[in-house]
């Protein structure tokens, strides 16, 4: 991007040093170039430099420090410049996306149904900038999880781009990735893991390793593999992206820090619990600085850390951790939300391995109440929750209520499973060790092992 300079020259020039800046990590300097930029009266790419600076908060920094910044930008660009125009669209989609960041995903949807709007009006043969501006709006519909329409968007300009530009041109590259993401988030993952390979494959030949784009598509790839089992494969490639980032970022870019998140996540996979623990620990230091408590990213790294603590067998720790995300999370979340039901299940899961049985009943007894209204009677989520509140009236010798809590499971199952299934057989063996518990007067049992809870802390 360039700017006229027909006056004063200096604010064009530190425009250019800032990018300079930026690009090479020095995140404070061009924070700090950038916001001495907007104290130039009749600056003329205003709105430009408000998107940039309100990036970078998002992606560096507290994302509640970029909103007021977007916000100036969307309003300069929507009394300015056409509905179509891309840099309209980008503060637009820099503004829902940031406003995503801090959980007010209804700020967000407001902006994207906007942008809904005007493509009605401008599917026109003639419109050059259609195929960028769709990209724009099915990347919006994934953010705010309206997943298939995304998809529907991406493909089509997946199919416009095929027959319009090289290979390996960057926008194409990017709308592979995209769409990539988004099979894989709707299961997806082999066709999404051949689209990316293809976009790693390419991007490895035409850019540097350092560069931002082959380094997230490397990390999508990565955590794609570790999602199917492929878990060395994910490994490999993720190790490969920290590595780079370590000499090239900072330690509190946000991206670096969600592959170090994902490669704890890969290690807890693979019984590399001790690892795991470092890495997460290292990661929510540095995000307890940068970001406030309430922060999305930060609990979800305290709440990975917490599982690793429990898989170390390090219940005591593991419950530490755990009552800071659900305390955040009562206040913070609906009751159903999944992130808050998640939080709630393993603080539940630590209490039981720590031995305070009548504290995970009571915690369990709240996420199967919401289950019940919330899922389907076969939901895993809600049969893995039940199965787990059964473990924990076991061990705390309430044998009649473990048995009507676990029967329901082994019903339901065993309508729904084959007979081999093992989450069928482990729920059948809760039922006859509850049984035996009965005939024989036992007023404890045995802790067994975690059950199959799969909600996504995300």
């Amino acid at each position: 991007m360039s700017f006229e300079t027909r006056h004063d020259k200096r604010p064009y020039l530190q425009i250019e040093f800032a990018r300079i800046l930026e690009s090479s990590e020095k995140i404070d300097d061009a924070i700090q170039m950038y916001e001495e930029i907007l104290l130039h009266p009749g600056l003329q790419p205003r709105a430009w430099v408000l998107v940039r600076l309100g990036r970078i908060y998002s992606d560096y920094r507290e994302a509640k420090k970029g909103i007021p910044l977007l916000e100036e930008a969307v309003q300069i660009n929507e009394s300015t410049l056409e509905p179509e125009h891309l840099d309209r669209l980008t503060s637009q989609y820099a503004l829902a996306s940031a406003y995503h960041v801090v959980g007010e995903g209804r700020k967000a949807i407001v902006i994207l149904e906007e942008m809904v709007q005007f493509t009605k009006k401008i599917h026109r043969k003639e419109n050059t900038n259609l195929p960028a501006s769709q990209h724009l709006l099915g990347s919006a519909y994934i953010l705010v999880g309206e997943v298939v329409k995304g998809i529907e968007l991406l493909e089509w300009v997946m199919h416009v781009e095929a027959t319009t530009m090289q290979t390996d041109d960057p926008y194409r590259l990017c709308t592979l990735h995209n769409l990539a993401e988004a099979y894989i988030d709707t299961g997806e993952v082999a066709k999404g893991i051949k689209m990316l390979k293809e976009v790693v494959s390419i991007r490895k030949r035409i850019v540097r390793a350092e560069n931002v784009d082959r380094l997230g598509s490397e990390h999508v790839l990565g955590v794609a593999y570790v999602k199917v089992g492929e878990t060395t494969k994910g490994i490999q490639l993720l190790e490969g992206v920290v590595h780079v980032q370590e000499t090239t970022t900072q330690p509190e870019n946000r991206r670096r820090l969600g592959s170090l998140h994902e490669l704890g996540k890969a290690y807890l996979r693979t019984e590399r619990v001790d690892e795991a623990i470092k890495l997460l620990t290292d990661i929510v230091q540095v995000k307890r600085v940068k970001l406030e408590e309430d922060d999305s990213s930060l609990l979800y790294s305290i709440y990975e850390l917490g599982r690793a603590h429990l898989q170390a067998e390090q219940a005591n720790e593991a419950i530490e951790l755990l009552t800071e995300v659900v305390r955040i999370n009562t206040v913070k979340l609906e009751e159903d939300d999944p992130s808050r039901l998640a939080s709630l299940y393993s603080l539940a899961e630590a209490h039981l391995h720590a031995g305070k049985a009548n504290k995970a009943i009571e915690l369990l007894t709240e996420v199967v109440q919401i289950a019940r209204v919330k899922l389907e009677e076969d939901d895993p989520n809600r049969l893995a929750s039940l199965h787990y509140l059964a473990r924990a009236y076991l061990d705390a010798g309430q044998v009649n209520e473990a048995i009507e809590s676990v029967t329901e499971v082994v019903q339901t199952k065993g309508a729904t499973l084959e007979a081999d299934d093992p989450s069928r057989l482990k729920s059948e063996q809760l039922l006859a060790e509850a049984v035996r518990a009965r005939e024989n007067g036992l007023q404890d049992a045995t802790l067994g092992q975690p059950s199959d809870l799969t909600i996504d802390p995300v």
